[in-house]
């Protein structure tokens, strides 16, 4: 039995990657899912994950990694609001979500 991850290739030479999922806010919903290599920053992905969603979207949510011009076009694209939580504490997301909800 290998004690590693690795066990059929080098370890210096595997990629790691980073799994990057759209959910929906109700259930946690998977509808739409991206792999790509630990190089890529997370709001490069977001234009991708859009694109295959074809169901009807409100907005987009998302932390400070989407909170960039890219990402915004990528959004206003769909033709949804976007929404991006600062903060990485869960008190200060809640505080953001109930601001905008009023």
């Amino acid at each position: 039995m290998a004690n590693s991850i690795y066990e059929n290739t080098d370890p210096a030479s595997a990629a790691l990657r980073k799994l990057h999922l759209a959910l929906t806010a109700t259930y946690h919903d998977i509808v739409s899912a991206e792999l790509s290599t630990t190089n890529v920053f997370d709001g490069e992905v977001l234009g991708n994950l859009l694109r295959i969603i074809y169901q009807n979207i409100e907005r987009v949510t998302g932390q400070e990694a989407y909170d960039t011009h890219a990402c915004n076009d990528d959004i206003a694209a769909k033709g949804v609001v976007a929404l991006t939580l600062q903060g990485t504490t869960p008190h200060i997301r809640r505080k953001v979500i109930q601001d905008t909800a009023q």
